[in-house]
């Protein structure tokens, strides 16, 4: 299993040196040089470790616009691109990741994580079989959690469609990750929460309430000290440890 920990601008030092793999956001990448000068130097850190670039954190998720994602693919030239999501509507996600795979990412050379969504587990189900026609990289992304519990789907995946997938992602887990990993084996697993505890002067084991969404690009305060406690034992947790 690897790990990432997503973070603002101003904690990115500290969560690349608890990160396996570096998450970016196209969007931010493009507006912002703050943001573009942060990935670019994780990138220098982490010189043999995984990027991959998705399009915008959180849910609901907005609009979505692929020239923008082509071009933020041409300057980073990541490893991987996830197929940004249309949350549940089974036949649009499959349409969207398609166009990802077919006009951005294979002329690249690069690879496609798609994520399935629908309105019922039987509807996810016949979606990702489907995408997995396209790819053998599924993400997993967390509003899934409204149709059906992520474990259900790891589960399905694993014992009737493990041939056909090379690795799963457990993406955007805003709230407590432990729990649910403890019944999920993931390949890579990204997550802003140890993050979004600290800015909330809290240690990990203090999850409720769930703390305050993430803005990467907010120049926030932090006490550093506080945010390595929760990255450390973050890790330990994901690695068995603890």
């Amino acid at each position: 299993m690897k790990f990432c920990s997503v973070g603002t601008i101003n904690t990115s030092v500290l969560n690349t040196k608890y990160s396996d793999f570096i998450l970016c956001y196209s969007e931010y990448f493009l507006v912002s040089p703050a943001y573009r000068a942060s990935i670019l130097s994780q990138k220098e850190t982490l010189k043999q470790a995984l990027l991959i670039l998705d399009y915008l954190p959180g849910h609901p998720r907005g609009k979505f616009n692929l020239r923008r994602l082509r071009e933020a693919t041409k300057h980073i030239r990541p490893d991987l691109v996830i197929a940004y999501p249309v949350d549940f509507s089974a036949k649009k996600n499959l349409e969207r990741a398609t166009s990802i795979a077919s006009l951005i990412c294979e002329p690249l050379g690069l690879s496609t994580i798609a994520c399935p969504h629908g309105v019922s587990f039987k509807e996810v189900q016949e979606n990702l079989k489907r995408l997995l026609e396209i790819t053998p990289y599924i993400g997993l992304v967390e509003n899934l959690e409204k149709v059906f519990p992520r474990k259900e789907m790891e589960s399905y995946i694993r014992e009737d469609l493990g041939d056909s997938l090379e690795d799963l992602f457990l993406l955007n887990n805003y709230a407590d990750f432990r729990s649910e990993f403890r019944a999920i084996t993931a390949d890579y697993i990204v997550t802003d929460f140890p993050t979004r505890l600290a800015l909330d002067l809290r240690r990990l084991g203090e999850s409720l309430p769930e703390p305050p969404s993430l803005d990467p690009l907010r120049d926030s305060p932090i006490l550093e000290i506080l945010l390595e406690e929760n990255l450390v034992s973050a890790t330990r947790f994901l690695r068995g440890k603890i």
